[in-house]
């Protein structure tokens, strides 16, 4: 008997969820209109009920207050680009290290395997 309870309401609820949605499809176009406009109204209602953060206002530093920015060192800006050039990506299980920035006037040399085909693209830039 303990089985067949929770089992009648599994299948009571999934019956009045069917009957809902086969209502919903059937119904005039009118009520469907003027339940989307009243979900639209519920959206905007709780979007208003939450706190905005806009409505707290950033305080502008007064006179007396000293900003300080801290510039990077160069050597600290070359280590943090030399971690940039030396990241490992990885793209479809595949890694790679990212490319370095090519010079204008250098040799550019282009290759790769494409359906078992080697391709290969030379130009000078």
């Amino acid at each position: 008997m303990d089985f067949f309870i929770p089992l009648i309401n599994t299948m009571a609820l999934a019956a009045i969820l069917i009957a809902f949605v086969v209502g919903l499809l059937l119904a005039p176009w009118q009520i469907l209109l003027l339940l989307l406009i009243l979900g639209l109204a519920g959206i905007e209602w709780l979007k208003n009920l939450q706190p905005s953060r806009s409505s707290h206002p950033i305080k502008p530093p007064s006179d007396g207050d000293q900003t300080v920015t801290a510039q990077p060192s160069p050597s600290t800006l070359q280590k943090t680009q030399q971690k940039i050039r030396d990241t490992v990506l990885v793209y479809r299980g595949a890694s790679y290290k990212q490319p370095s920035v090519i010079d204008e006037t250098e040799l550019v040399e282009i290759s790769g395997k494409y359906r078992g085909q080697i391709w290969k693209l030379s130009n000078l830039r």
